[in-house]
């Protein structure tokens, strides 16, 4: 057991109104960066330093080991993967990914098959919202690597057609605006061309029972954030994907830019393309490029995260 004698009940509640209010501000504010960053800078201080340290993590080195964090209670609302001071911090030293549970994690695998059949929803115009600029982008990196894919643009990505495709797929790609629902997370949603009528839920996905399915990539904005209403685990979008049998989910925990998701997903593809790295790795490979582009800007770069083994 590890103390953390800083992480007071009352500390942790300031730092997570903190992290909610830079949340729920436009990506690259400065003031929500500065918000953010005071966030991360508590994280490494109270939380992720001491854990490391006693693990024996912190300190350079070429290829950085993997750590699974399982958050339980408000710990679930807060950026652990990103924690850092000065722009050194969790992701120098470790290869972060999370698990709603212990018993989700039990079920992960971190390979892949080397043949994958993907779905890609890619959702460049939607009823009633605004333009998602780089799905087709998005659509085209994933094709590009997979070895067969259906892609079901706009008007064709109805809630029926996407989970008629599902059981058929090893790999599923959202490009779309996701709606987050803190008060009740299975309520959470991806935004298809239905979703007035039809919404796909994170209930929806939940109760999928897929043999085939392997990584699930969320290209949407909060699909990793948690509800307050199950403090002990952590419910959300990309949980769902977890019990519908994806062993590997990439999510985000708050609202992203379109050229910054396409970006991460042309990156993280490449990596998993070449065999090189496994799906966590990858996504820990494209943020740190973006995170070198932006290094006082963490709501541009820290939003991903990996569900899985």
């Amino acid at each position: 057991m590890v103390p953390l004698p800083l992480a007071t009940l009352s500390e942790v509640g300031v730092q997570i109104e903190r992290f909610l209010w830079s949340a729920s501000s436009r990506p690259g504010e400065p003031d929500a960066d500065r918000a953010l960053t005071a966030v991360l800078d508590w994280l490494w201080l109270a939380v992720v330093e001491p854990v490391l340290s006693c693990l024996g993590y912190v300190q350079t080195q070429g290829h950085p080991p993997r750590v699974w964090w399982v958050p339980t209670g408000l710990f679930g609302f807060l950026p652990i993967h990103a924690a850092q001071r000065r722009e050194t911090g969790a992701m120098d030293y470790v290869v972060s990914s999370y698990a709603p549970t212990l018993r989700a994690l039990q079920r992960t695998s971190a390979k892949l098959s080397t043949r994958s059949r993907a779905l890609v929803v890619a959702m460049s115009e939607t009823p009633g919202r605004a333009p998602f600029l780089y799905a087709d982008e998005e659509a085209d990196a994933v094709a590009a690597h997979a070895a067969e894919a259906k892609i079901l643009r706009s008007a064709e990505a109805t809630r029926d057609n996407v989970l008629g495709h599902l059981g058929d797929c090893s790999w599923a790609h959202f490009a779309c605006h996701g709606e987050g629902n803190v008060l009740d997370r299975s309520s959470s949603r991806l935004v298809l061309h239905d979703h007035q009528t039809q919404p796909l839920t994170a209930a929806d996905i939940s109760t999928l029972r897929l043999d085939n399915a392997e990584l699930a990539f969320l290209s949407a904005c909060s699909t990793a954030q948690p509800g307050m209403r199950i403090p002990d685990e952590a419910i959300h979008l990309g949980s769902a994907f977890q019990a519908a049998g994806f062993r590997h989910v990439v999510a985000t925990q708050w609202p992203v830019f379109d050229s910054i998701a396409a970006r991460i997903s042309r990156n993280f593809y490449q990596q998993v393309a070449d065999g090189s790295d496994g799906p966590a790795r990858a996504l820990h490979t494209a943020v740190m490029r973006l995170r070198k582009d932006y290094p006082e800007s963490p709501t541009r770069w820290a939003a991903h995260i990996h569900l899985g083994g």
